[in-house]
């Protein structure tokens, strides 16, 4: 998948949009898909958890490391 420049997916719709259509389903994602940095990811997901756009569901499956924190 392409990265998109981080201007283009800068808002937390956008964010929100990523994750309703499945294409980031985690911070990860979110991050790879858009290009925005840890930190930003991190305050966006924050505001739409904030906001009970989104809620945080299962660990998802783990390659390794911590099992990331999958967004619904």
């Amino acid at each position: 998948m392409p990265r998109r420049p981080a201007a283009a997916l800068a808002t937390s719709g956008e964010v929100l949009r990523l994750i309703r259509t499945g294409e980031a389903v985690t911070r990860a994602d979110i991050g790879r898909v858009t290009g925005l940095s840890r930190p930003a990811v991190s305050l966006r997901v924050t505001e739409l958890l904030d906001r009970r756009l989104v809620v945080e569901d299962s660990d998802g499956p783990s390659t390794g490391g911590r099992p990331p924190t999958r967004l619904v």
